[in-house]
């Protein structure tokens, strides 16, 4: 991880950061080096010093606003591993987000094609989403799974046996209907399903000798390793304003036929198909 990680120094401070969007690992400020602990949505909770004390702590409400703080190192990055700033403002690359609204300051880039709401923040759903890139509201699920190593070979069609991991990447489109009028509501749902020998499978018998892992931890560390690379993949290379309008623009369809002739009240549709091919394919 280290190797791939990157780093930069910013007066007299040292930052590195993980291969993931948003991810700083550690702090070294003159000399002294700090660790960064985060939680599901990559939100800073502690920091520890190079013995594991902690040294600063934080709480946030909803919307990132910081309900509670200790510690004096000090430090800039915050809810969802972005910097705060004293105004309670949040840089999410597009547009800035303001903790104490709950809402972005600016309109969505897409303008309609992202919402009737131009300003909202994860839809309104901050525990579960994030949206580092101001564009589009994205979930990242990891699933880990055990299995025999014969039962991985036999997945993988004779491939490693240490174990191996799924992506899958699914668009959600919600066309709300309104007046025979229509909105489309894009999420894009990354999926990641680890599969490793379970405890006590005969591949730990060589402990690392052979190329395999010495124990279900190292399989499951290797396998995470993986995600962290696709997951910055498709963050860095998919996810900006042109994708976002491309895949709209394939719903349009979709969302034209679910409204046509539906004149009066609301409906809503729910659409969601696995994509990863999709989103290939729209630069093809």
């Amino acid at each position: 991880m280290i190797l791939k990680a990157a780093s930069f120094r910013r007066m007299d401070t040292d930052y590195l950061h993980g291969i993931g969007i948003d991810e700083p690992v550690m702090m070294d400020r003159s000399g002294a080096e700090y660790y960064y602990f985060r939680d599901g949505l990559g939100s800073i909770r502690e920091m520890t010093d190079n013995g594991g004390t902690v040294q600063n702590s934080y709480s946030y409400g909803a919307w990132g606003e910081v309900r509670n703080q200790s510690g004096v190192v000090p430090n800039t990055y915050g809810y969802t591993g972005r910097e705060f700033s004293e105004d309670g403002l949040y840089f999410y690359r597009a547009r800035y987000l303001d903790s104490s609204l709950g809402r972005f300051l600016s309109e969505d880039p897409v303008g309609l094609r992202g919402d009737k709401n131009f300003y909202n923040y994860v839809r309104n759903n901050p525990h579960n989403y994030i949206d580092p890139h101001g564009l589009v509201t994205i979930k990242i699920d990891v699933g880990i799974h055990p299995l025999t190593s014969q039962e991985i070979r036999a997945k993988t069609k004779g491939g490693t046996s240490g174990g191996f991991m799924v992506p899958k990447i699914y668009v959600e489109c919600e066309c709300v209907c309104n007046k025979g009028l229509w909105s489309p509501r894009i999420t894009i749902d990354i999926s990641f399903h680890i599969y490793y020998p379970e405890e006590g499978d005969q591949i730990y018998r060589y402990k690392g000798v052979m190329g395999d892992p010495k124990s279900p931890e190292e399989a499951i560390k290797h396998e995470l390793g993986h995600v962290f690379i696709y997951a910055r993949f498709v963050n860095e290379v998919y996810i900006n304003a042109l994708v976002v309008e491309k895949i709209q623009t394939s719903f349009k369809f979709i969302c034209e036929t679910a409204c046509l002739g539906f004149k009066t009240g609301n409906k809503f549709l729910s659409v969601r198909y696995e994509a990863l091919q999709k989103l290939h394919d729209l630069f093809e």
